[in-house]
């Protein structure tokens, strides 16, 4: 294994595949225990692979990666689509597919199937493959120039080029964008995201960093952070790219009044959303602590306080007008939520969207925000959002018991506290190793209920859990109170927690910080020889 670094790089192959059980890791693969792994042999046939293509090096993320790094792990996720972009060829090896590829040969033949041979092709073992359904893999599909098909056995099965038909079909990715004729971001927000609806990761988290490099974004990995994440990685969108249809989404699973969704579910039905040209020009937007702040067309109803927003994009397919969102406005001027009393978009009147009024307004995120508890905000309560930083990366930590049990979302990783002088929140972290930790949390008030500024009285305590007695009793015995916290453990090493104010999505939030120390490296390619 060896390391290069930028125009050093040489000619690679890449691989894109599912994880399964017994995969080998980078340790493993140093001390060659891997050899042993099932997932040895996976990596020694693109190794050889490789070789027959005449390449002398391959990249396979199970391996390449120290993954009990989080600085490496966070560089190499940002990388990621990079790296299969810059790779000679990409290896798609389907360990679900077996070596008989004859249903597909029609399909390589670059002519029109008809509905009987499409509906028989769709039924393939190539088409239903579980590659398709996993979120890492849509950027291993959509990054390389040069993709070849190989079943489980590995034989060939075709090229992305000669089967850009049914993996459309699949995906419902434009066969232009399969083919590298249509730049990404010529696509809309919508439409990219939409490819992600039907995907699905191990980790809530990776829903979001799966699509980092689609989007061209960069941000930090916080593993721990649940479902934050893909509002996080939205509000980094709207940061980045002039594309109103982001807001454009629709979902029977979530409220309809909030503004940023909460997954990729909710652009399942986005995939024909196209940049309305005529409206792209109206300029930028922000989001703001209050909610979005835009200058847009809006279009009042009969109803009071009833509007519609109208959006710089369309049905691809309806050219009767654009996208609008609907909205209601608030007491305040220019001040507006999204509706929850009307369908949340649907297509405006060209017409009546012509003599719409241009207003700089602010529409709110929304209260219904998934990712904010229904739990009361008053100067007694704080709300503290637990982040793992390296724990998580060597053997995923759960909560197994919180306390109070009904303060405390696993969704979004937030304790409430309420303020006194005893122990007022605490966690119970457990791995599947049986490795655990007690975080506890409290604070006592130096301000008074007019100024709820002050924070400099929250406190973090770590320990060890006491067999046969419950959190809530173990708790009672914690007398240190500080802002930061540490110990050492046997198995886990240095752990330290610390505090700190951040203001994300808008809302003032108290972030316990866990943190493991681990060593870093950068990323590495195998000899295929």
């Amino acid at each position: 294994m060896q390391e290069f670094f930028n125009e050093n790089i040489p000619r690679y192959a890449i691989l894109s595949h599912t994880w399964e059980e017994d995969e080998v890791t980078f340790h493993e693969w140093q001390t060659r225990a891997g050899a042993k792994r099932k997932g040895f042999a996976k990596v020694k046939d693109t190794c050889l692979r490789a070789r027959l293509d005449h390449l002398g090096w391959v990249w396979v993320d199970t391996c390449c990666i120290d993954k009990t790094s989080s600085t490496e792990l966070s560089e190499a996720i940002n990388s990621m689509f990079s790296w299969y972009k810059l790779a000679t060829v990409c290896y798609a090896y389907l360990l679900d597919v077996s070596g008989d590829s004859a249903r597909l040969t029609d399909v390589r033949n670059d002519r029109e199937l008809t509905d009987n041979e499409m509906d028989e092709v769709m039924g393939s073992e190539f088409a239903r493959s579980r590659w398709y359904t996993r979120g890492w893999t849509l950027q291993e599909l959509i990054a390389p120039s040069e993709i070849m098909f190989y079943s489980r056995d590995w034989k060939y099965i075709g090229s992305k080029r000669s089967l850009s038909g049914i993996i459309s079909r699949v995906t419902g990715i434009n066969g232009e964008v399969l083919e590298n004729r249509v730049a990404l971001d010529h696509t809309s927000v919508a439409q990219r995201l939409s490819w992600a609806s039907r995907r699905q990761t191990i980790r809530i988290e990776d829903m979001a960093y799966c699509l980092l490099g689609i989007f061209d974004i960069n941000m930090p990995l916080l593993y721990g952070e649940g479902a934050r994440a893909f509002f996080r990685f939205q509000e980094e969108i709207v940061r980045s790219i002039n594309d109103q249809s982001i807001f454009a989404w629709e979902s029977s699973a979530y409220a309809q009044d909030i503004l940023l969704a909460p997954d990729p579910t909710c652009f399942s039905q986005a995939g024909n959303i196209v940049k309305y040209e005529t409206l792209q020009s109206l300029g930028s937007y922000a989001l703001t602590n209050n909610g979005l702040s835009i200058r847009l067309p809006i279009l009042r109803l009969d109803e009071p306080g009833a509007c519609q927003a109208i959006l710089a994009c369309r049905y691809e397919d309806n050219f009767t007008g654009p996208i609008s969102l609907s909205l209601h406005q608030k007491l305040a001027a220019d001040v507006y939520k999204v509706s929850s009393r009307r369908r949340r978009v649907q297509v405006a009147d060209l017409g009546e969207a012509n003599h719409a009024e241009m207003r700089q307004a602010t529409i709110l995120r929304g209260t219904s925000d998934p990712s904010i508890e229904e739990f009361p905000a008053s100067p007694d309560n704080r709300k503290c959002w637990i982040r793992l930083h390296g724990l998580e990366l060597r053997s995923q930590f759960e909560v197994v018991e919180a306390f109070p049990a009904r303060c405390w979302s696993t969704d979004t990783r937030t304790l409430w506290v309420r303020h006194g002088s005893q122990v007022q929140g605490a966690l119970h972290f457990r791995n599947e190793d049986g490795e655990e930790f007690i975080v506890a949390l409290g604070f006592t008030r130096t301000g008074t209920r007019a100024n709820q500024t002050s924070w400099d009285s929250l406190w973090v305590y770590l320990a060890q859990p006491v067999q046969a007695r419950s959190l809530a009793e173990v708790c009672q015995g914690i007398v240190t109170k500080s802002r930061e916290h540490s110990f050492e453990d046997e198995y886990l090493g240095s752990i330290l927690a610390t505090i700190s104010k951040e203001s994300i999505m808008g809302e003032d939030l108290f972030v316990v910080d866990i943190t493991s120390t681990a060593l870093t490296r950068p990323a590495r390619l195998l000899p295929s020889i």
